[in-house]
């Protein structure tokens, strides 16, 4: 009976091996299936590049669904990277076509000097309350009544005369090419009217400073008496 037993055991340990023994040679032939498709895949692929590539300027006959696809692919793709470049300020040196970081004020590939970056400026006034455009002049938005920001003469920048480069304020030296900075001369004119309104403007104070000090010293006597008064 023991011995019958022992039999079967032996044959179900045979089977299960020889199942795991196919289960592992199964997923190792599945993988070599796997690997063989990709591979052709990737030829493939391969051999549409070099035919596109090759025929794009001459497109064969049957074929020119699939290269307007792919060229419109393309644009799409050359689009959005343009856009992504911008949103980055990234620009592309005038010399060399390379990519110059923003800020960058030369390129650093070929030393090129980058131009200017423009900011728009606008000159229409919006309401901050309604976002509605005002018109020209108007102190109060014509839609809401709110009142409206005034728009500011902007003061041109300065820039060097040599190389262009923008200056920073009170600058002696252009920081790109060292050119001394000319320092525009104040008319003589102006200097007695500044001067004049700073000494009106110290003469009022001075007065108002007076008066005050002389209220004090009557308040100050005054309270004296009635306390001279009280104490008769």
């Amino acid at each position: 009976m023991f011995e019958k037993l022992e039999e079967k055991l032996s044959q179900l340990k045979n089977s299960i091996k020889s199942s795991t023994t196919n289960f592992t040679e199964n997923i190792n032939l599945n993988s070599k299936i796997d690997d063989a498709k990709k591979e052709i895949a990737g030829c493939y692929g391969d051999i549409g590049e070099k035919f596109y590539s090759e025929n794009k300027d001459a497109v064969p006959e049957g074929y020119e669904e699939y290269f307007t696809k792919i060229g419109a692919a393309f644009a799409r793709i050359d689009e959005s990277a343009a856009l992504l470049k911008k949103n980055a300020g990234i620009r592309e040196c005038p010399n060399c076509g390379a990519d110059v970081g923003k800020g960058y004020r030369f390129c650093i590939h070929c030393g090129t000097k980058m131009p200017e970056e423009e900011v728009p400026v606008s000159d229409k006034v919006i309401c901050e309350k309604c976002g509605v455009e005002a018109e020209e002049g108007a102190a109060f938005c014509i839609n809401c009544g709110a009142k409206l920001p005034q728009i500011k003469e902007k003061k041109p920048e300065p820039h060097c005369e040599r190389c262009g480069a923008k200056l920073e304020e009170g600058a002696l030296f252009c920081t790109t090419c060292g050119l001394k900075v000319e320092i525009p001369e104040v008319p003589e004119e102006a200097v007695p009217d500044e001067a004049e309104a700073a000494a009106e403007t110290v003469e009022e104070t001075a007065e108002a400073v007076e008066e005050i000090a002389e209220e004090a010293a009557e308040e100050v006597q005054e309270a004296a008496e009635e306390v001279k008064e009280a104490i008769e």
